[in-house]
């Protein structure tokens, strides 16, 4: 467990902090590396990202069921029958009832919901969108490009994707 958790930050007295992105990485070098009697992946481990949060998605292929992991909590499984499925739970979980964009992948990095680690940047293109409490589509160059000028035009606040998103339902 100390290797696992030597990338997280501690306190004063040495104490391990373990924020959302430890909680995601520990979900999946425990669970990402079990094996069944075929010696195949157990589950797929799937990380799911809004600006600032980090959660993942545990899939168990052959049972057509989803849990995740949010910090300290594990959701009870769902069954599943597609991947939209899955990409629907996983943005409920992640952005409940908050219309905003969001990226899932089997790599944090790749998750990232914006193009760069920088908390203001355009949406990366293949991102989903998430409004009225389903994945409504996924960002195009068209929706890059949108953002970009809606950062220029109306300024950036503490509102994030959704205020992109309430300002471009708006847009001719």
């Amino acid at each position: 467990m100390s290797e696992l958790l030597a990338g997280q930050i501690s306190d004063g007295a040495g104490r391990v902090i373990i924020d959302c992105e430890g909680f995601s990485y520990l979900t999946e070098h425990i669970l990402g590396g079990l094996r069944d009697q075929r010696d195949e992946p157990r589950f797929n481990v799937l990380y799911a990202t809004r600006q600032g949060h980090v959660i993942t998605a545990v899939v168990a292929p052959g049972a057509k069921e989803v849990f995740m992991v949010n910090n300290d909590k594990v959701s009870d499984p769902w069954p599943v029958k597609t991947p939209q499925d899955v990409l629907n739970l996983v943005g409920r979980e992640l952005m409940g009832q908050s219309d905003g964009i969001y990226g899932v992948s089997v790599k944090q990095s790749g998750s990232l919901p914006q193009g760069s680690a920088e908390h203001y940047a355009p949406p990366r293109v293949g991102a989903l969108i998430w409004v009225d409490e389903k994945v409504a589509g996924t960002v195009t160059p068209e929706v890059a490009d949108m953002y970009r000028r809606y950062s220029r035009t109306v300024g950036l606040g503490t509102e994030g994707y959704g205020g992109f998103l309430l300002w471009a339902k708006n847009q001719p």
